[in-house]
């Protein structure tokens, strides 16, 4: 009777987790943007926690019944569930990673630093086949906990540890507002994993990590408010959102490079809007590839994007106009797009004692022209028609 039980709570809780995530991702249909990285990962995390909600239900239903490769079944539902320990952490280490910082490269860094214990951590759950690392099946097809069967928790709480240690480092600078809290899908991880390690039978670990999940979607749908589907740079919303902060917060060493794509216009009359927006994502792209601490790039209207710098070096704003250049001429000698790019570019000081936020992006915008001005003079091209 007790076991009947135990089966009608797995089935219950673990649905309640198949539920809340089937009803968010259908919500996501049609409202996600399919361009950003970071909505594929995160739906990757959804589907692999619902899927080992129903496994670990099916696994529960399975238990103590004999029926022909029931022994091996019952093992590959339950090695399925222990890699979904550690896939979930990794899943949600990638997803950190592309909120507090966006980079491609970084991502990619992240990516094989990780997926190599992930890896080796799939193959230890494999082995369980063989050997009893995590559990047992006994000849009654009974699930058995192994007395190592902790080092699965220990695997994927590293993960999350290093997601904390990610956002940490995602909020150091001070124009960074807050991103993802890796908290807010902590803790409740936290309670489903101690109920469940503790009171033998109940399964509540999934569940909790699928609250966890929709919880953070929430929040998510709060960022992407900030974040210029186009470019998938921060938009003006956010910029007004910063500059308001370290104008009440007087926050030093703050410089800002305004950039302006030359003769956008002409990319649009000779090839096409489809161009122009190809062009748009083409500058976000090198303005992520531009790598430094404490850099925020965000798309300010149109063809205008800025990069806020926070940085004690006087010398960096220049650095990063010429690893701008750099880059730029990398792209236009590898593209396979008709158009070529090149940007004016101006960057100033911003002393929040002394100057109001609307006077700082007026004295970068002053600047940028100066430089857009030298650019039509040599190229002799009209500034009127571009």
């Amino acid at each position: 009777m007790d076991g009947e039980i135990n089966i009608v709570e797995t089935f219950i809780v673990n649905g309640i987790g198949v539920i809340l995530l089937l009803r968010m991702l259908l919500a996501r249909i049609g409202t996600i943007n399919r361009k950003n990285p970071w909505e594929h990962v995160f739906t990757a995390l959804s589907i692999v926690t619902l899927s080992c909600c129903a496994l670990e239900a099916l696994a529960s239903f399975v238990d103590g019944k004999i029926f022909p490769g029931g022994v091996f079944f019952n093992q590959l539902l339950n090695i399925l569930c222990y890699i979904g320990i550690g896939a979930v952490g990794f899943i949600w280490s990638l997803f950190v990673e592309l909120r507090n910082f966006g980079s491609p490269r970084r991502f990619k860094i992240t990516l094989i630093a990780l997926g190599i214990p992930t890896g080796l951590y799939a193959i230890s759950c494999f082995l369980n086949f063989w050997l009893p690392i995590y559990f047992t099946i006994d000849e009654s097809n009974v699930y058995h906990r192994a007395p190592t069967f902790f080092i699965c928790y220990i695997a994927a709480a590293s993960f999350y540890v290093y997601s904390l240690v990610l956002a940490y480092l995602g909020r150091k600078s001070s124009l960074k507002l807050k991103t993802v809290s890796s908290l807010l899908f902590l803790w409740p991880w936290l309670i489903g994993i101690a109920v469940q390690s503790t009171i033998y039978g109940v399964t509540l670990g999934w569940t909790m990590v699928a609250v966890s999940i929709v919880r953070v979607y929430q929040q998510n749908q709060y960022l992407n408010f900030f974040t210029d589907s186009l470019s998938l740079l921060y938009n003006r919303g956010y910029l007004d959102e910063v500059l308001s902060r370290i104008s009440k917060k007087r926050t030093d060493d703050i410089y800002g490079i305004m950039i302006d794509v030359n003769a956008f216009k002409s990319i649009n009359d000779n090839f096409g809007h489809g161009a122009g927006d190809r062009a748009i994502q083409a500058v976000g792209s090198i303005l992520l590839s531009v790598e430094d601490k404490g850099i925020t790039p965000i798309r300010y209207a149109g063809d205008e994007f800025i990069l806020l710098v926070k940085t004690d070096d006087p010398t960096l704003p220049q650095k990063l106009v010429q690893r701008i250049n750099a880059k730029t001429e990398e792209f236009n000698q590898t593209t396979t797009e008709p158009f070529k790019l090149s940007f004016s570019m101006g960057y100033c000081y911003f002393d929040p004692s002394n100057m109001a936020s609307d006077d700082f992006l007026k004295e970068m915008d002053k600047r940028m022209y100066e430089s857009k001005d030298n650019f039509y003079k040599q190229s002799g091209m009209d500034r009127r028609k571009n």
